[in-house]
C-alpha cells in the first residue's frame, strides 16, 4: 500500500494522472523559463566559486526581495542537475508517495503547507515509471553551510536510491492514480 497526503481537497477521490495534476507550487518552478533560469544562475554562481548556497541567495535576495519567494525551488534545480540520464524524468513531474503510513504522518505534521492535509491510500491504476528514493538527503543537508557542488553530490545518492541512516522512503511516480482519503 502506499499513501500520499493531500492539501487539493480537488484531488481526493478523482482519477490523477502526473503530470498534470500535480502541486502547482513545485511546478512554478520548473515550468517557468525566467524562474527555471534564475535558479540555474545562482546554482552556476555557487559551483563556480565554492561560494554557500545560502549566501548566494542571500545575496540576491538583496538585490530584488520577490526572489525570496522561489528560492525553494533551487533544490529541484539540483536534483536536476545529480539526475542520471537514465531515469527519464524530473522530480517535478511526479507524484509522491510513501510507502508506511507513519512516514505520511510524519511527514504531515513536520513540513509547512501540511496544514489541513488529508492522509490517503494511494490506489494505483496505470504506473509508468517509479523509484523508491530516500527524502533524508534533502532533510539532512545544512542549508546554511552547504555548496551546490556538496548538494550536487548528495543528490546523486538519492537518486541511485541508497537510504541514509534513518530512511524515509518516497516513492516518485508517474501514471494514473487514484487518492482515497483514510482517517
Amino acid at each position: 500500500m502506499l499513501y500520499r497526503v493531500e492539501v487539493n481537497y480537488n484531488n481526493i477521490g478523482t482519477v490523477l494522472e502526473t503530470p498534470f495534476s500535480l502541486n502547482p507550487t513545485r511546478l512554478r518552478y520548473a515550468n517557468n523559463p525566467q524562474v527555471w533560469h534564475l535558479l540555474t544562475v545562482l546554482v552556476d554562481i555557487s559551483l563556480q566559486n565554492n561560494f554557500k548556497l545560502f549566501d548566494v541567495c542571500h545575496a540576491a535576495v538583496e538585490q530584488n526581495h520577490e526572489i525570496a519567494d522561489y528560492l525553494p525551488g533551487i533544490w529541484e534545480v539540483l536534483f536536476e542537475r545529480a539526475r542520471p540520464k537514465e531515469i527519464p524524468l524530473r522530480r517535478t513531474e511526479c507524484a509522491f508517495f510513501f510507502e508506511t503510513r507513519e512516514d505520511a504522518l510524519s511527514f504531515k505534521q513536520n513540513y509547512p503547507g501540511m496544514v489541513g492535509a488529508v492522509l490517503c491510500e494511494v490506489e494505483i491504476i496505470e504506473e509508468a515509471f517509479s523509484m523508491k528514493a530516500d527524502m533524508q538527503w534533502l532533510d539532512n543537508i545544512d542549508e546554511n553551510t552547504v555548496t551546490a557542488a556538496e548538494a550536487i553530490e548528495v543528490f546523486k545518492r538519492y537518486w541511485a536510491g541508497e537510504m541514509t541512516a534513518n530512511p524515509v522512503e518516497e516513492v516518485l511516480f508517474v501514471g494514473k492514480y487514484k487518492l482515497n482519503p483514510i482517517g
